[in-house]
């Protein structure tokens, strides 16, 4: 991905079970930032709000699809545009 390009994953969850979302960037890219929403657009997280962290443990209420948004914002300015690998691990916790 490159400076000001954004992705989506769809991902189902189901209730009850312990889930990590882990989004790994690139050392050349700025910090990505990601909002996780349900498919009625209600945001769920967003790590914009909670110090650009890369990992999100949750346990959803309800089965239901959710959204994961990635972002790689612009770091401005008149430099060549920076890409990188970005990849995002979703995975079930034991409990």
């Amino acid at each position: 991905m490159g400076e000001g390009e954004e992705a989506e994953v769809i991902r189902t969850v189901f209730a009850g079970q312990q889930y990590r979302l882990f989004i790994c960037v690139d050392n050349a890219l700025p910090n990505v930032e990601f909002i996780v929403s349900d498919n009625r657009r209600n945001i769920l997280f967003d790590n914009r709000k909670n110090d650009n962290v890369n990992i999100w443990n949750f346990k959803p209420a309800t089965t239901q699809l959710i959204k994961i948004t990635i972002r790689i914002p612009k770091k401005g300015g008149n430099a060549e545009q920076t890409f990188g690998c970005v990849s995002v691990l979703f995975g079930i916790l034991d409990q």
